[in-house]
């Protein structure tokens, strides 16, 4: 609009001032020829290109474009802990116990498993597997059914078998995951978590940064304050045995536009539907990967930051390009209005033009190597 505003009013006001109506057709083509580098429209997806070539190096892949303006209003980072804060493998501390079972418990305790994408699921299918090879093969027993936020259930010949949350499974208060037949205990199992890479120093940086950071799990208070104190997370900010609508009605409570959700689970789903930013580490038969706005692999945390810094750089390099298509026209309207554009002129402004604003987009965004 301004520049054939512009183009229209300079030829109108030439052929007015001097009655030459080839001088003013002479005006309106040098401003039509000259004005807003073409170059923009290669800059512009160039910039978005390698700040996606930039990330997936660090091992984050984004799925939704719009992340990229949201990221820059992000205030509030919100972490779920297991198979996220944590790795989603677990490791099972009394293996002696599963050794113990009857191979027939050892089936429908596999058939329970088979399925799920919960961590502790993985961990017990992975023991199972190492004990006998042979149970990954054939139908298993009954149709498992996921109760979210406290285990997995199935019935076999009239017999209810549950694993998971002690309280759930045999109605009791034991900080365990508890296999049980009919509420009866078979199996009590404890398990031990390793931290992510870098978890500490990520959250580190967020905080210098002035970012506000959260843990919601469902786990047991005391697994998520030794977590929080761990990661430098104030036990204010800590929220334990939240249930999935517990994690939903969170985020309803506060502002919805300021958040950056990283979850791994079915636990987790509802959370995602209110949080204004999403994300989830890329795990084997991942839950909300199709569900959240990137995802990233490897066992490190780093990425994330990256994924920040890449945000502010990629804002920079367009607000930079702009800035140089304004100046660029701001100029060459100048010349044209005042009639001193010439054809040798515009042979060096343009493709000079072009020139600095493909530099400007390839300097401003690096790939890293």
């Amino acid at each position: 609009i301004v520049i054939l505003s512009a183009a229209f009013f300079s030829g109108l006001g030439w052929y007015l001032k001097t009655g030459n109506i080839f001088k003013a057709f002479q005006v309106v083509t040098s401003i039509l020829v000259v004005s807003c580098p073409c170059a923009s429209g290669v800059a512009l997806p160039m910039i978005e290109d390698r700040a996606a070539i930039h990330l997936r190096r660090e091992g984050v892949y984004l799925r939704e474009i719009s992340l990229w303006n949201r990221l820059l209003q992000v205030k509030k980072l919100v972490f779920d802990k297991t198979g996220t804060l944590t790795m989603e493998s677990l490791e099972m501390e009394n293996l002696e116990k599963l050794r113990e079972l009857k191979k027939e418990d050892q089936r429908i305790l596999f058939s329970l498993v088979r399925a799920s994408l919960h961590p502790v699921s993985s961990a017990i299918r992975k023991e199972l597997l190492a004990l006998d090879s042979t149970l990954d093969h054939g139908p298993g027993y009954g149709s498992p059914q996921e109760v979210v936020g406290m285990g997995i259930e199935m019935m076999v010949e009239g017999t209810l078998y549950r694993l998971g949350r002690a309280e759930w499974a045999v109605g009791s208060n034991e900080p365990s995951t508890v296999w049980s037949r009919d509420g009866k205990c078979l199996l009590e199992m404890t398990f031990k978590e390793k931290i992510r890479d870098e978890a500490l120093e990520t959250i580190q940086e967020f905080q210098r940064r002035g970012f506000e950071i959260f843990l919601l799990s469902g786990d047991r208070s005391e697994k998520v304050k030794a977590m929080a104190r761990t990661l430098g997370i104030g036990e204010e900010n800590a929220f334990s045995e939240m249930s999935p609508r517990q994690k939903e009605e969170w985020f309803e409570k506060r502002s919805q536009s300021d958040t950056l959700m990283l979850g791994d689970g079915a636990n987790d789903s509802l959370a995602f539907n209110r949080s204004f930013c999403t994300g989830t580490p890329a795990i084997d038969r991942g839950f909300l990967q199709k569900k959240s706005d990137f995802y990233w692999m490897g066992e490190s945390l780093r990425g994330i930051v990256s994924l920040f810094d890449v945000a502010l750089l990629r804002q920079k390099t367009i607000r930079r390009v702009i800035g140089f298509a304004i100046l660029y026209n701001v100029v060459t309207l100048g010349i044209c209005v005042y009639g001193g554009m010439n054809p040798v002129l515009a042979a060096i402004l343009m493709p000079s033009s072009s020139l600095v604003t493909l530099a400007i987009a390839f300097q401003g965004v690096p790939i890293k190597k």
